[in-house]
């Protein structure tokens, strides 16, 4: 799971990302964030960034 958050003019944010215990290490957060990221600069977006806590 991946959502995007934190629009402004030039920029989007990446956060929530999760993946259940069960399924990590199987690279299906990275492939997440990859196509989102992908999808915002393609949106107009000059730049995004994942907020990580």
């Amino acid at each position: 799971m991946v959502q995007k958050a934190g629009k402004t003019p030039n920029r989007n944010l990446v956060n929530f990302v999760y993946t259940p215990p069960e399924l990590r290490r199987r690279g299906y957060a990275t492939e997440c964030v990859a196509k989102l990221s992908k999808n915002i600069l393609e949106e107009g977006n000059r730049f995004c960034f994942l907020f990580k806590t």
